[in-house]
């Protein structure tokens, strides 16, 4: 009996599932020329209203696509979990056309061009005190 090509039945199957249960798609972007840090950890990484006036440096920007069904919290949760893996202690949304977030930082320079970020997504940027 030949198991490979049961298991690459099983993995396809279970890959459709997933995409069947409409999954949130999150992308990093480290910031280009800043030195990686080591993860933080996600709980502790504070989502802020806007730009920090304390001391900071941008680690990356964080584009995440929720699914349909996903919740505010699962949202929140993502987009710590992403900071955290760029070595941030804290995150500000400055896109969020649909509304989810109370707050977003709108650079006034940033806002007359057209964005090119999808229409459902979220982006957030990753910073890390000094």
């Amino acid at each position: 009996m030949n198991v490979l090509p049961n298991l690459r039945l099983f993995s396809l199957l279970a890959f459709g599932l997933i995409l069947g249960n409409g999954c949130t798609t999150t992308r990093s972007h480290p910031e280009p020329g800043v030195a990686k840090f080591a993860s933080t950890d996600g709980a502790r990484v504070q989502l802020i209203p806007w730009a920090s006036h304390r001391p900071h440096e941008k680690v990356g920007e964080i584009i995440i696509e929720p699914s349909k069904g996903a919740s505010w919290q699962e949202i929140d949760q993502e987009l710590r979990q992403a900071a955290a893996d760029l070595g941030a202690h804290a995150m500000y949304v400055v896109w969020d056309p649909q509304k989810r977030f109370s707050s977003v930082q709108v650079d006034p320079i940033a806002s007359d061009q057209q964005p090119t970020f999808p229409p459902n997504s979220i982006v957030a940027v990753a910073i890390r005190f000094k």
